[in-house]
């Protein structure tokens, strides 16, 4: 194999191919919390012929304190549910540059190296590989789905590349979109969206959300919540709903028809949402679809009538659920929460 230097990509971009589905059962799910140890290997081909980021900078992302790092990233998504800690070893001489593209021999060989080196992996829960780049890897990252491993192909120090793949660990695949709405006099026709796969929700890591924070979806799905933070709606009123990641009550739930209908509020947050601010003004309408240990989030575009990623209902502007006999109007947006009113059975909307 030649000795050139491969240039890796300058950002991570999620693929369709960026995860290998594990065998689990259905009608199980297994709820991650509590603290988890992480074993992060970085490595590099032998003779210099590496592309990747420096081992220091792959720790300071995946292990270091403070934000914009992949502990406080988590910590910030689950509430404090779930907790980061573990070990790094860098620089690992990983052995000649292989010509294939072949993760089970990579992260085996990895892991080997490791345990030579004195951490063994299987005393972590997760593996967490930086590998040098290759242009035979068709991907930027790569992960169980779920399980206990992720890859990084010479983007180790980027931090969405972990929290997308750890978002797969943890059983988050790919988003959907509804979108092509009807939409007359303000009011979006939810039932005459049709359905596509895509990666349009800015917030959502597991979409065009680059380091946007877990959704209240992914929240639910392993209950890191405190308490009452997410709350069904049966009767027509007026409902708070307040800012992802501040107290009180974060996610609503709408019964409609394939199930429940998730309405979540998030402010720009600087931090870890990175997209326009723009995206944020307005409430996220996910339908979230689980089998086992897998939840695949359904974004409900609620901005038709704009191009792009631009998903969020709107202040003003209602949307209808006509054969669940369903209408949700945003009335009125805060730095703290937004109100929402939500009307059953051909009630009124309430004012």
């Amino acid at each position: 194999m030649s000795d050139r230097i491969e240039s890796a990509p300058a950002e991570f971009t999620p693929s369709e191919s960026d995860y290998v589905p594990e065998p689990h059962p259905e009608g199980m799910v297994e709820r991650v919390s509590g603290e988890k140890r992480f074993l992060v290997i970085h490595g590099i081909w032998s003779q210099g012929a590496s592309n990747n980021a420096s081992a220091a900078a792959v720790r300071d992302t995946t292990l270091g304190d403070g934000t914009g790092r992949f502990p406080d990233y988590i910590r910030q998504s689950t509430g404090g549910h779930l907790r980061v800690v573990g070990d790094f070893v860098g620089d690992l001489d990983l052995g000649a540059r292989p010509a294939s593209c072949d993760h089970s021999d990579q992260l085996a060989n990895a892991r080997r190296l490791a345990q030579q080196a004195g951490y063994d992996y299987r005393e972590y829960d997760y593996t967490f590989f930086a590998k040098p780049y290759s242009s035979a890897c068709n991907w930027g990252g790569l992960a169980a789905m779920p399980g206990n491993w992720s890859i990084a192909n010479g983007n180790g120090g980027s931090l969405s590349v972990w929290t997308h793949e750890f978002g797969h660990n943890l059983g988050f695949a790919h988003i959907r979109e509804r979108i092509d709405c009807p939409m007359q006099d303000e009011v979006v026709d939810v039932d005459g969206c049709t359905s596509k796969g895509s990666g349009g929700d800015t917030g959502d890591t597991m979409g065009a959300g680059g380091t946007a924070r877990y959704p209240t979806i992914y929240r639910s799905f392993h209950g890191w919540w405190n308490g009452q933070e997410s709350v069904k709606i049966t009767r027509t009123g007026t409902y708070q709903l307040r800012a992802l990641g501040t107290s009180g009550v974060q996610e609503l739930l709408l019964p409609v028809a394939g199930g429940d209908v998730s309405l979540e509020y998030r402010r720009h947050n600087p931090q870890y949402e990175t997209r326009d601010p723009m995206y944020f003004e307005g409430i996220s309408m996910r339908q979230p679809r689980v089998s086992g240990r897998v939840i695949t989030n359904e974004i409900i575009d609620g901005s038709p009538h704009i191009a792009g990623l631009h998903k969020v209902l709107q202040l003003g502007r209602s949307a209808e659920f006509r054969a669940s006999g369903l209408m949700v109007k945003t009335c009125a947006l805060t730095e703290s929460h937004a109100e929402v009113a939500v009307a059953f059975q051909g009630d009124p909307l309430p004012n």
